[in-house]
């Protein structure tokens, strides 16, 4: 079998335990990862940086939403 059909960053990719369904991940494998990845934003990043993408970096280039976090100290009032 030819080792070139699938991203050679598909068995650590950090993106999988972030999409919330199984239809989710078999969308995204089914059109990049297993397929045409070169068109994957995900590979693109890794590959021209040399870095890994950002966590929530989707193959389609756009982000997943994050959580928004919670300043513990935004209700502190400042030292008198």
């Amino acid at each position: 079998m030819d080792p070139d059909w699938k991203c050679p960053n598909v068995g650590r990719c950090e993106l999988f335990p972030r999409l919330r369904s199984e239809h989710q991940l078999r969308i995204c494998l089914e059109r990049y990862c297993l397929d045409e990845f070169s068109k994957c934003a995900r590979y693109q990043h890794a590959r021209a940086s040399g870095t890994k993408p950002p966590l929530e970096l989707l193959p389609t280039g756009e982000l997943l939403p994050t959580a928004p976090t919670i300043n513990s100290r935004s209700d502190s009032r400042p030292d008198e």
